[in-house]
């Protein structure tokens, strides 16, 4: 899957930039790029600074509770926010789009603090075939060196994602000191690695 986005994402910032044969993709992305000669001969890219990502996203604080939409976001400023803010605010989450999400084919993140076992909570929708469930099951597992109350994964039959629900002190390096930003640069960078651990085995 990831070949098939990331030559669709090359492909079309080709289209749309014709004249500029230097194309911006992230570190992730270029690596694997690189690495599976996805980069057409006249192309060079372009390694997009760090902590750049999600600067263009659509951010949502949300309350837990109802659900409704408590405000629209800036991410140049909110994203400054330590994780933390999530603790202090136990009321609210906070829910992020991005169109680098299309490149994982997840359909958007939530991240909040759950108050009845203090841990961080990242949630999503992951377009994976319904076969994968015992794969992704094993890698998160393994993350989670065996403690498998630390995720939980559901098939959505209706909108065909699979429903996974993960503490974020699976995630190397992740802590509620981090900003905002660099929290969910880690949350995409573990999802990339589910997904090309997924590409890999063939699911």
């Amino acid at each position: 899957m990831l070949k098939k986005t990331i030559k669709a994402y090359i492909e079309n910032e080709m289209a749309n930039h014709p004249e500029n044969l230097s194309i911006g993709i992230h570190k992730a992305e270029k690596e694997y790029a690189e690495a599976h000669s996805l980069v057409p001969e006249q192309v060079n890219l372009e390694e997009l600074k760090a902590l750049s990502r999600f600067m263009h996203s659509y951010i949502e604080r949300v309350d837990k509770e109802t659900e409704e939409l408590i405000a629209v976001e800036k991410p140049s400023d909110f994203l400054q926010e330590k994780v933390s803010f999530l603790k202090t605010n136990q009321k609210e989450f906070v829910y992020l789009e991005s169109e680098w999400f299309d490149i994982i084919k997840i359909d958007g993140l939530t991240l909040e603090h759950d108050d009845v076992f203090g841990t961080y909570k990242g949630l999503l929708g992951l377009k994976q075939k319904k076969a994968a469930g015992s794969s992704i099951r094993e890698w998160l597992n393994e993350k989670a060196k065996g403690e498998s109350t630390k995720f939980q994964l559901l098939f959505n039959d209706k909108d065909g994602l699979w429903d996974v629900n993960f503490d974020c002190d699976l995630i190397d390096g992740f802590h509620e000191n981090l900003s905002l930003n660099a929290s969910f640069e880690l949350i995409y960078e573990f999802l990339f690695q589910l997904v090309n651990e997924l590409d890999r085995i063939g699911q």
